[in-house]
């Protein structure tokens, strides 16, 4: 289903809007084929449980799905445009296919295996109607948007069997709320917090009493919080190369996986090699605290920043250098300054610690020595 690299770039383009169109072909037939199944749900579920998967509440989850299969709709009105979709569109229509698709054979049942079938068909298409490793970048750009909406997903399907009806009617417009908030444009500003509250805050108040729908609220409130930041710090209509990309996904691990129980080990004193650094947030003023990979000598503490100026520390501490290290349970000041004309290289291999300096030179993008003269000797020197 691709063309040889030698194709004229015109023929590429009408190749790959003739599958792009074949794929809305598809979303429009599964969209309105899962329209009818929803609607057969609601009216004749009950009559039917085989059919619909002998589901407790079968006029909800028949309303559920008729909302669900009009995205694939819309998709479809995306997809007859006369250009090609750009990769991150691409991306997020095939999040959006996938998703409905998979969803709805927990709502109604046998009833959306054709619909569902053809949706999904319709999200491979549209995967291959360009090229596959920029749609694949550009989800690994969105995953965190896509997590989002998925929990949004759950909300929903959480709230159509909530008791009382209004208890319900609040669950789902929760989810909804959750659903799209990682879509909305990046100038939304307040409006964007307030999606975030109305999808974790009104439901998990109403039934506060199950253990489940809390825990998804928190979960969502932490993600979203993270989407709802990220896009709010990311420069409009700039165009970001691979590297960017690699160091983004990069600090994102690191603030949401490595960090927290990083920070913990330094302050029990079971990770040797490393120290709990300390700056002043250069627009907030507040603390800042991130753990770095360091070595000694006498009172100077060496650091390699893997991500150079591009971490957040680095920058704080460019801007006032005085920091404070955490060394032997308590807390030391110190002047640091960064080493521009310093090899990071061969600095890294004084630290006697290869398992450290093989990660900093995997993920680092743009190595920087940084040098932290202590204000009283360092415990052990």
């Amino acid at each position: 289903m691709s063309l040889p690299p030698h194709a004229p770039p015109a023929d590429r383009t009408g190749y790959r809007l003739g599958w792009q169109h074949a794929a809305a072909g598809l979303c429009l037939a599964g969209g309105l084929l899962g329209v009818v199944a929803g609607l057969v749900a609601a009216i004749t579920g009950s009559r039917i449980p085989d059919w619909t998967g002998n589901k407790d509440n079968p006029v909800g989850l028949g309303v559920l799905t008729v909302l669900l299969s009009l995205l694939p709709l819309a998709i479809a009105g995306w997809l007859r445009g006369r250009t090609p979709l750009s990769a991150d569109r691409r991306a997020v229509a095939i999040l959006g296919l996938v998703a409905v698709g998979g969803v709805c054979f927990t709502t109604v049942g046998r009833l959306w295996y054709l619909p569902g079938a053809i949706l999904l068909v319709a999200a491979g298409i549209v995967l291959a109607s360009g090229d596959t490793r920029a749609v694949w970048d550009a989800g690994a750009r969105n995953w965190l948007r896509g997590l989002v909406t998925a929990v949004g997903l759950v909300e929903l399907l959480m709230a159509i069997s909530a008791r009382p009806v209004p208890v319900a009617v609040v669950g789902v417009l929760g989810g909804l709320s959750l659903a799209v908030l990682p879509w909305v444009s990046a100038r939304a500003g307040l409006w964007s917090w307030a999606l975030l509250l109305a999808g974790t805050v009104p439901f998990a108040g109403l039934t506060w009493w199950s253990v489940s729908t809390p825990v998804v609220a928190v979960l969502a409130f932490v993600l979203g919080v993270l989407v709802v930041r990220a896009r709010g710090e990311r420069p409009p209509a700039v165009a970001v190369d691979a590297t960017a990309r690699r160091r983004a996904r990069v600090l994102l691990m690191q603030r949401i996986l490595l960090n927290p129980p990083m920070t913990l080990g330094v302050l029990l004193g079971v990770l040797p090699g490393h120290v709990l650094i300390e700056t002043t947030g250069r627009r907030t003023g507040k603390r800042r605290r991130t753990v770095v990979g360091a070595y000694r000598e006498e009172s100077t503490l060496w650091v390699v920043a893997e991500q150079g100026t591009h971490a957040g520390y680095v920058r704080n501490l460019l801007d006032h250098p005085r920091v404070r290290v955490r060394l032997g349970g308590g807390w030391v000041p110190g002047h640091a300054a960064v080493l521009p004309d310093d090899d990071p290289q061969t600095r890294l291999a004084r630290f006697g610690n290869d398992r450290h300096a093989g990660a900093v030179r995997r993920f680092g993008t743009a190595l920087l020595t940084v040098r932290i003269d202590l204000d009283q000797p360092m415990p052990g020197s």
